[in-house]
């Protein structure tokens, strides 16, 4: 595990987290995800997402790109 990488994502998903504020990120492997962070764990660098669709997911801190994380924004069609 990445104990550098995850420290970091944990920092920047703090605010969201904190402030409730969904969030869209790439994933490091493929994809990306859409939704509202319910658990952020700093001891295990990992967290579980509302996401949009597919409901409570949990993730690796380090599994997550750091440059892609932000506030999850509608599509305006």
């Amino acid at each position: 595990m990445n104990d550098e990488l995850g420290t970091k994502v944990y920092r920047k998903l703090l605010y969201f987290f904190e402030n409730m504020i969904p969030i869209h990120f790439r994933l490091n492997s493929n994809g990306w995800k859409n939704g509202l962070i319910k658990e952020l764990d700093e001891k295990n660098l990992n967290m579980v997402l509302k996401e949009n669709i597919e409901g409570e997911l949990p993730f690796l801190l380090e599994d997550i790109n750091l440059e892609s994380i932000a506030k999850f924004r509608e599509r305006e069609d």
